[in-house]
């Protein structure tokens, strides 16, 4: 189905509550970012970590950090020991 189709078979009352359902049980990528914490917080606290929460391995991400993903991905580099070399500008 095209998103033309769907726009003509889809009231925006139906786009509502699915956008409310969604709110209340999480599904497509937020979903996996919950099931990938939960994996991640399982192993941390196996690990002997005493007050690891779901919520310090989510991802979140705001429009600051939108703007700023550039130097995180230089950072996570640099600490796992790659060689960062910039770019020449074109």
């Amino acid at each position: 189905m095209t998103v033309a189709e769907l726009g003509r078979r889809m009231s925006s009352e139906e786009v509502s509550e699915w956008r409310a359902y969604e709110a209340m049980e999480p599904f497509g990528e937020r979903r996996a970012d919950y099931r990938a914490a939960s994996v991640c917080q399982v192993v941390a606290l196996s690990a002997g970590a005493k007050n690891a929460k779901l919520e310090d391995f989510l991802l979140t991400r705001d429009d600051a950090e939108a703007t700023n993903a550039e130097p995180d991905i230089v950072g996570l580099a640099h600490a796992l020991g790659a060689k960062v070399v910039p770019r020449e500008p074109e």
